[in-house]
């Protein structure tokens, strides 16, 4: 009884960013300035009593109201908070940390050095699900949505979105491995067309795609942007590596032909 309790606690209190209902054991685990976003328990395979938890250590409070540089982006961000970005396991019959890793971002070891993610707390339908919308389709993210995206087996894994054009927001795989039994951010590895073989965390709009069956994307999808071309994504999960693999084609976007007496 005690147990359900506490996963009914976490589910309402932390999919509200109540950081001040967290119970103490979990506070007293975590650094004195971490802020819970959410929380989820794993339904593990061998019935492991594991919980896991996003959260942000100091972050920044951004409000979509006073913000000057409103545009496509606030579909993904919405009013956020900002800050580093870490994905933590627990042990919730012991009370300990198994591992915790930062959370990178799309351009993570590029640009940008600095140790900061944008994780929304009212936002839009257009990236992320929102259980509970307003008037103007806007509410609580659902950001831990655990789905079986590798075909493991287990509703283990979730999806971060970033920014990068108009309609094409890019998205991270992150979430529990049975394999190892942590929680990771995926690696993807990308072969497109004849190009160099590419690996990263952040895959163009796939990812946010239905999948054919757990651990399987096929889409073809056109990127826009000045780019009369459509791309075929074809995306498989590799247990052995832990890593996503894609076979990526792009092709010119030919009108469809008309039929003969239209």
């Amino acid at each position: 009884m005690k147990r359900t309790f506490l996963v009914l606690f976490f589910q309402a209190q932390f999919v509200a960013h109540a950081q001040s209902e967290s119970p103490d054991w979990l506070k007293a685990i975590l650094p004195a300035q971490a802020q819970v976003i959410e929380a989820a328990e794993i339904k593990t395979l061998k019935q492991r009593s594991r919980l896991m938890v996003l959260w942000m250590l100091r972050p920044e409070k951004v409000l979509l109201r006073d913000r000057l540089d409103r545009g496509c982006g606030e579909g993904v961000y919405g009013s956020h908070w900002s800050g580093p970005g870490r994905l933590s396991l627990v042990d919730q019959s012991r009370h300990v940390i198994l591992n915790t890793i930062s959370i990178q971002g799309s351009n993570f070891g590029e640009d940008r050095k600095e140790d900061r993610f944008s994780l929304p707390f009212w936002v839009s339908k257009d990236a992320y699900e929102v259980p509970h919308p307003d008037k103007n389709n806007e509410g609580i993210p659902h950001i831990l949505k655990l789905r079986d995206l590798t075909g493991e087996g287990i509703e283990g894994q979730f999806l971060l979105f970033e920014y990068q054009a108009c309609g094409l927001p890019v998205a991270s795989i992150l979430g529990y491995s049975s394999r190892t039994d942590k929680v990771l951010q995926y690696r993807y590895q990308q072969r497109f067309n004849s190009d160099p073989l590419k690996s990263g965390f952040w895959l163009s709009q796939t990812f946010r795609m239905k999948q054919r069956r757990p651990g399987l994307w096929a889409h073809t999808w056109d990127p826009g942007h000045g780019c009369d071309c459509v791309i075929q994504d074809r995306v498989t999960f590799d247990p052995r590596r832990q890593t996503f693999l894609v076979h990526s084609t792009s092709k010119p976007n030919l009108p469809t032909p008309k039929k003969a007496g239209k």
